[in-house]
């Protein structure tokens, strides 16, 4: 099995003017515990340009459990309901016109929201967005994208 990591140009030491601001893969395996499927969702096909458009000067955007739910079909949860977790709306990156799916890691600081892939070949990668209910705020985003063969 190999696997084709969309950031491996950072990893390498960058590839120029041309690198993605988007991805931005942690430099050491990152702990965590994986967040719950019933607190994240990629934002739906219908929402993503107006979800991308509000991440394109921060990685993470505070929203309310309407604007979560609006953007991702993801109701609040009973912890969210109970003011335990907040919604927010950060960034990912995955493939256009591909059918894998995204997974979340959270540490008390950070979020890594990696896509991830089965095929062949090189993907066009895209900006996207995912809604994620945490305690609190993420300092840093974290993401890539991966295809595995």
């Amino acid at each position: 099995m190999s696997v084709t990591l969309a950031g491996l140009c950072l990893l390498l030491g960058g590839c120029g003017k041309d690198t993605d601001a988007w991805v931005n893969v942690p430099g050491t395996v990152m702990g965590g515990r994986p967040v719950s499927a019933g607190d994240f969702a990629a934002v739906q096909p219908q929402a993503r340009a107006s979800a991308v458009a509000m991440l394109n000067t921060a990685s993470v955007v505070d929203l309310t459990p309407q604007q979560a739910e609006a953007m991702a079909g993801l109701p609040a949860t009973t912890a969210a309901h109970m003011g335990a977790l907040k919604p927010f709306l950060v960034r990912a990156v995955s493939f256009s016109d591909d059918k894998g799916g995204f997974n979340t890691l959270a540490d008390g600081n950070g979020l890594y929201v990696y896509y991830t892939t089965i095929g062949t070949g090189w993907r066009r990668l895209q900006h996207d967005a995912v809604v994620v209910y945490l305690p609190q705020r993420p300092r840093t985003i974290y993401t890539s994208a991966s295809v595995a063969s």
